[in-house]
């Protein structure tokens, strides 16, 4: 019996089905939604997709689709950058083999067509080493059309050759590197390199992860939940509207926690007091 099932993208679309009691906000009617909705391409769980655009094909208010994303991704599940509007299910492409080497050379054109970014960059990666680990006829007709196909547009452009190299991929628009995951001592060398990470900034879209949150609730006990909010929003604004390298980190949860504790010394570190002019020192005489 087959393990899986294939699902109609124009289900979302049908007549009878959008008759149906819509879905309501949660995790998991976000996850089936990410999976098989209209915004899917012939790239498994990569695909352009904006935050908005998405709530309102759900139904669903933009403070609900946060919610629900933020359960999803807490999981692993997916990743997004909302200013570029790419989403990324990592584990998509475990679900999705391509069926044979003809369809990976199908994806270097829908590739181009998605939004530079580093995100973009780093799932290509992903699913060079999975792509690759399946054997030469794909780890070839990877390289062969992605290669290809970056010559041919990448001197044009600027973008980034897709030339299997020892050296880091660049997104020359970003100029920062990604870190990604290493695969081990695998058959295809090449296709599982490792880019050491020089650091990110912050996203534009982040969220105080609940773990994040969990732990300066243990640092800090006498912090409430909105307090916590309110330091998170601080910690965002700021980071976010940093200019320049300072505002690049290697370790974003450092970074977090370093913040709490400064924010709780400074709070619970009363300000000096000064005497008004004129006033009399109450201390006079005291010694």
């Amino acid at each position: 019996m087959a393990r899986y099932r294939k699902i109609e993208v124009r289900t979302w679309s049908d007549e009878k089905f959008r008759a149906l009691s819509p879905v309501q906000p949660s995790g998991q009617g976000l996850w089936f939604f990410l999976l098989t909705g209209p915004h899917t391409g012939p790239i498994p769980g990569l695909f352009r997709a904006g935050r908005a655009a998405m709530a309102e094909e759900l139904g669903w208010s933009p403070e609900t689709f946060d919610e629900a994303f933020r359960e999803v991704s807490e999981q692993g599940m997916a990743k997004a950058d909302f200013v570029a509007r790419l989403m990324w299910l990592p584990n998509a492409i475990k679900h999705n083999k391509p069926e044979s080497p003809n369809v990976v050379k199908s994806w270097a054109p829908e590739f181009d067509l998605l939004p530079e970014c580093p995100l973009k960059l780093e799932a290509l990666e992903a699913i060079k080493a999975f792509v690759c680990a399946l054997g030469p006829g794909f780890s070839g007709a990877f390289i062969g059309a992605f290669e290809s196909h970056g010559e041919s547009s990448g001197k044009a452009s600027g973008k980034p050759s897709w030339k299997p190299s020892g050296k880091t991929i660049r997104n020359q628009e970003q100029e920062q590197e990604q870190e990604q995951e290493s695969l081990g001592d695998e058959p295809h060398n090449d296709c599982a390199r490792r880019k050491q990470s020089k650091g990110s900034r912050l996203p534009a879209d982040w969220i105080l992860p609940k773990p994040w949150g969990e732990w300066a609730v243990a640092e800090v006990p006498s912090w409430t939940p909105d307090q916590i909010r309110k330091v998170a929003e601080k910690f965002r604004d700021y980071w976010i509207a940093k200019p320049g390298r300072e505002a690049i980190k290697a370790d974003w949860l450092a970074t977090w926690r370093n913040w709490v504790r400064r924010e709780a010394e400074r709070i619970s570190t009363p300000p000096a007091r000064s005497l008004p002019t004129g006033a009399p020192d109450p201390f006079r005489g005291a010694l």
